[in-house]
């Protein structure tokens, strides 16, 4: 019975509080409705009374234009560095520094300062190996075999 109650009264709540919001609503809608109306009737009113008349314009003389026009124009052309100057004026903006990359020497400058460190001539003479010799040689005297934790002597 209690729960009944509880739910009922919940019920009546939100009814009354959605009956007196699309009432709000409503009254909204009319007094926007209203603006609109006397806005649009302003305009017109504006709009009937005055009149379009077309400006008057005075033509004057070609040679007059082309003094005015002379008098502007010259023909000093400014260099790149006064446009970039005036530019950087406009915008505010500070001066760049310029920093180029620099990744350290590469292997030809480390190869070379070596070889001045050493006196060494750059040599580009290439010789064949001979495995037959370097397999055969007496200064290979440790030739061991590893099988089951045991170093075997060959």
């Amino acid at each position: 019975m209690k729960t009944s109650i509880t739910y009922l009264g919940i019920v009546l709540t939100l009814f009354f509080n959605v009956v007196s919001a699309k009432g709000v609503a409503l009254e909204q809608q009319i007094i926007e409705n209203e603006v609109v109306k006397t806005e649009l009737n302003s305009n017109l009113d504006l709009i009937s009374n005055s009149k379009f008349e077309k400006p008057e314009v005075t033509i004057e003389s070609e040679e007059r234009i082309r003094e005015s026009i002379a008098s502007i124009t010259s023909n000093y052309v400014k260099s790149i560095e006064e446009i970039i100057v005036e530019n950087k004026k406009i915008i505010e903006s500070p001066e760049e520094e310029y920093y180029p990359l620099n990744f350290g020497l590469s292997i030809e400058e480390l190869i070379q300062l070596n070889n001045q460190i050493i006196e060494n001539e750059i040599n580009d003479e290439v010789y064949p190996l001979d495995f037959d010799l370097i397999n055969h040689s007496k200064f290979v005297e440790n030739n061991f075999e590893f099988k089951n934790d045991e170093a075997i002597k060959s």
